[in-house]
This record gives C-alpha cells, sequence and structure tokens, in this order.
C-alpha cells in the first residue's frame, strides 16, 4: 500500500511538471512568434526612383528594384537580436502605383498568435544595401550609391494586413548648374553638411554625424548632382573665383535678387544656378521639389 502511494504520488508530481512544461512552452511559442505555415507574407509597394536626365533608371535586371527585407515586432522599441525577417532578399517590381508586387525568397508566414510585425525595407537607386543593428549608413557625395531610401511605414498581422511599403528618400538632393547667362568660368565651394551618419529605422533618428562634405564646384561641369545628409543650411558660396577673378564669398539669393538660404531636407531636391554675377536659388522647377523623395513611380 505504502508502494502504491508513493507511485501515485510520484505520477501526480509528473503530470503537474508536464503541465507547467507545455504552459511554459505555449509562453515561450508566443514570445518567439511561430510561423504559421497556412498564413504565407504577400507584400507589395511603391518607390521613387529617377535620374536627373530620364526621369527612370534603367536596369538590367528586368526594371526590378533590389532591396533587403526585415520585419520585426511592431512593439519593438529597439532592434531584436533576431529579427522575425533578417536580411532578406527582395525586389520590387517597376511601373506605377503603390501596390507593385514585391518578391523575396525563402518565404515567410505570418506569426501563429495573431503578432503584428513592422516591415522595413532598405534599397540604394543602383542596388540593395543593409542595416547594422537596425541603423542604415549614409555618405554624402555624387553618384546613386548615395541615394539610400527606406520603407518602415507598413505593420500587419494575418488577420489585417492591407497597405503596402513605401519606400521615401533619407538623402536630401543638390543639383548645381550654370547659369542661363553665364559667359565666364566660375569655381566655388558649398558647405555641404556632414559625410556620414547613421538612420535608425526604428527611432527614425540620425546619429553619429561625421567629417564635412565640402562641395568643389566649377561651371565647366555643367550640371551637377550631389547627394547631402540632411539638417545642413546652405546660405553661401565660398572661394569663389569668376574669369580668374577672386569674389571671396557669396551670399545665395533668390530669382528676386534677396538674399537666401535654405536647410536641406530629407527627400527634397534643391538647385542652385551659379553665374559670375552670383548664385541664384531657383525657384521653380526643381529648385525645392518636396515631392522628390515621397514613394511613388519608378
Amino acid at each position: 500500500m505504502k508502494r502504491t502511494l508513493i507511485l501515485l504520488l510520484q505520477a501526480a508530481a509528473v503530470l503537474l511538471l508536464t503541465a507547467a512544461c507545455q504552459a511554459d512552452l505555449l509562453t515561450e511559442q508566443d514570445e518567439t512568434l511561430i510561423p504559421d505555415p497556412s498564413a504565407p507574407i504577400e507584400l507589395s509597394g511603391s518607390a521613387p526612383i529617377e535620374t536627373e536626365a530620364s526621369g527612370v533608371v534603367t536596369r538590367a535586371d528586368g526594371d526590378q528594384l533590389p532591396f533587403t527585407l526585415y520585419a520585426v515586432p511592431s512593439s519593438s522599441s529597439s532592434w531584436p537580436a533576431a529579427p522575425y525577417i533578417n536580411k532578406v532578399d527582395a525586389t520590387l517590381a517597376s511601373g506605377s502605383g503603390t501596390a507593385r508586387a514585391i518578391s523575396f525568397s525563402p518565404a515567410a508566414y505570418w506569426p501563429v498568435g495573431g503578432q503584428s510585425l513592422k516591415f522595413i525595407g532598405v534599397m540604394k537607386a543602383n542596388g540593395a544595401t543593409t542595416l547594422s543593428s537596425g541603423s542604415v549608413s549614409l555618405t554624402a557625395g555624387k553618384g546613386e550609391d548615395k541615394d539610400v531610401l527606406l520603407s518602415n511605414n507598413f505593420t500587419g498581422n494575418k488577420s489585417n494586413h492591407s497597405g503596402s511599403m513605401t519606400f521615401n528618400r533619407l538623402m536630401a538632393r543638390l543639383i548645381v548648374k550654370p547659369g542661363a547667362d553665364n559667359k565666364q568660368v566660375v569655381t566655388c565651394n558649398i558647405n555641404g553638411g556632414s559625410s556620414s551618419a547613421t538612420y535608425n529605422v526604428l527611432t527614425e533618428a540620425t546619429s553619429n554625424q561625421s567629417g564635412t562634405y565640402t562641395i568643389n564646384y566649377s561651371t565647366n561641369s555643367n550640371s551637377q548632382t550631389y547627394y547631402l545628409i540632411p539638417g545642413t543650411t546652405i546660405s553661401e558660396l565660398t572661394n569663389v573665383v569668376a574669369g580668374g577673378t577672386s569674389k571671396g564669398t557669396i551670399q545665395l539669393t533668390n530669382s528676386s535678387g534677396s538674399n537666401t538660404s535654405f536647410k536641406t531636407t530629407a527627400g527634397h531636391s534643391y538647385t542652385i544656378e551659379v553665374t559670375a554675377k552670383g548664385a541664384t536659388l531657383v525657384t521653380s522647377g526643381l529648385s525645392i521639389d518636396n515631392s522628390w523623395g515621397n514613394g511613388g513611380n519608378l
């Protein structure tokens, strides 16, 4: 009888331990966002990729825009050690509209528990780029490899995932070109702000600014395009030489001849026309184009 009682007590202890372990396992599964193989994730999006000359970037890969895809729990305030989707190669179809197909491999599935995910994509105008601990690197300079685009605005879950990933620019664009009535060779410098920085895709904060990017421009170079880290106020041209004569520092003026300035903003495009008489911030066309960085056509 005593042996039977001991066995019954042991069995009860095992049952209690098993139940506790199952409860812990369910909690752990919820916390680890177990994928539901019957609920594949399908995405769409848009991105405003263009060049100054043609308005469209021509690619050898069938006009697919490559980017790197991530997903984290929507409640994440800091970058997790293991994102739900981590550094997956993806492509956005070309064309127009805000719901162009996104392809990626391997396939991913919505969490079985219904948890919401924030989807993040990063690209450059000439190809994909990646994140480091939830931040993307920004570098001022010339060339489409400096034009960084981010999508971090789409959140969804298994039962509610309408919407799409919209890519927007993280850099400002500055176009410097000779004025139409310029008759002399003009050289000058422009303070382009920090040479490098990082942008946190969750907090949407720019940090780690370092160095100074100085634009060296000559009207002999015709129109030149520069990508700048946002947040720099431009009000003057320095070391100006016109026709071999030093002009020193020239204040930036508007089309009416009044002194002006602007602070570079992500997704905005600015145009400065340089002549032997000075520098004019153009107030038409692409002068201050607020729509340059918004998601839209290819």
